[in-house]
């Protein structure tokens, strides 16, 4: 009984994060964050075009948002090789999990 509770216990954890995953992804956070380059690079576009109608002297670098922010800190960094860390086990024991259901299946 302790291994059939463990086992619904494990799917039912693994459905939760499906479930949160899929609501994240379909929640349009994505496409928000292209929308926010599109409204840039049009704001980008206008500027370019005022300046070329006010015979201004023009550098591809004022008109290109190409320019990136390093937010790290340590906790960030931290976190980062946590998550790479756990990953690692969790993709094996993901692995592992379903090798032993393949075997039982062939059974």
């Amino acid at each position: 009984m302790d291994l059939e509770k463990a086992l619904r216990t494990f799917f039912i954890i693994l459905f939760i994060i499906f479930v949160t995953v899929y609501i994240l992804y379909n929640s349009g956070y994505y496409e928000y964050e292209l929308h926010k380059k599109v409204e840039l690079t049009n704001e980008q576009i206008e500027k370019f075009e005022n300046d070329v109608k006010n015979n201004k002297d023009i550098d591809i670098s004022d008109y290109t948002g190409n320019s990136t922010n390093d937010y790290s800190n340590a906790f960030s960094d931290v976190s980062a090789s946590f998550s790479n860390f756990t990953s690692k086990y969790v993709k094996k024991g993901i692995n592992g999990v379903f090798t032993i259901i393949g075997r039982l299946m062939q059974e």
